[in-house]
C-alpha cells in the first residue's frame, strides 16, 4: 500500500464531507475540543497541518496570527484550500506545500494529523516523524479513524439499530 492521494477525490470532498453534516460536526466537535487548550485565545507562533489537505485549522489560526504550514501530497485538495482562503480575504499567512508528511522538517509549536495515518503505508513511522516535528513545549493534535467515530456514523445517518449493536 502506498500512502493515499486524494487527487481524484477532492472535489467530491468538498461537497460531501466538509460541506456536509458529517464535515460540520466534525470541524464544531475540533474546535471545541481545541479550545481546551486555548487554541484561539492563545494561538501559536507558527503550525504544521500534516496531510491537511484544505487546511480547515490553518484556516482558523492564520488570521488570528499564526503562520500555517499545510502539507499534502494531494495538489487538488491544497488547490481547494488556497482558493477558499483567497476568498475569505482574510489577514495572515498559510504555506501551502506539495510534499509528504515524511519530507516535512523543523519544530512547531502545533502539529495537526487529522484523519490521515488511516491512509499512510506506515502510521507507526509517521507518527514518530511527527513527534520530532514537535517543539519541545508543543503538542501534537491527532485524529484517527476508531470504534467510537464508527458509532457516530451510523447516529448521523440515522442508523440507530447499528449504533446500538456495537
Amino acid at each position: 500500500m502506498e500512502d493515499r492521494n486524494f487527487d481524484d477525490l477532492a472535489n467530491r470532498f468538498v461537497r460531501r464531507i466538509y460541506g456536509g453534516s458529517k464535515g460540520i460536526i466534525r470541524q464544531a466537535v475540533l474546535e471545541r475540543d481545541l479550545r481546551d487548550f486555548q487554541l484561539f485565545q492563545k494561538p501559536p507562533s507558527h503550525m504544521l497541518d500534516a496531510g491537511g489537505g484544505q487546511g480547515w485549522l490553518a484556516q482558523q489560526l492564520a488570521p488570528l496570527g499564526t503562520h500555517a504550514t499545510v502539507v499534502d501530497i494531494s495538489s487538488n485538495m491544497l488547490a481547494l484550500g488556497q482558493e477558499q482562503w483567497d476568498a475569505r480575504k482574510q489577514v495572515g499567512h498559510i504555506e501551502w506545500r506539495v510534499q509528504s508528511i515524511q519530507q516535512t522538517s523543523g519544530l512547531y509549536p502545533l502539529v495537526c494529523c487529522h484523519a490521515v495515518l488511516e491512509w499512510v503505508q506506515d502510521p507507526q513511522m509517521v507518527l514518530t516523524h511527527l513527534c520530532s516535528l514537535v517543539d519541545r513545549h508543543g503538542f501534537l493534535s491527532l485524529m484517527v479513524f476508531n470504534e467510537v467515530a464508527l458509532i457516530w456514523k451510523h447516529v448521523l445517518y440515522g442508523r440507530i439499530h447499528k449504533a446500538m449493536s456495537r
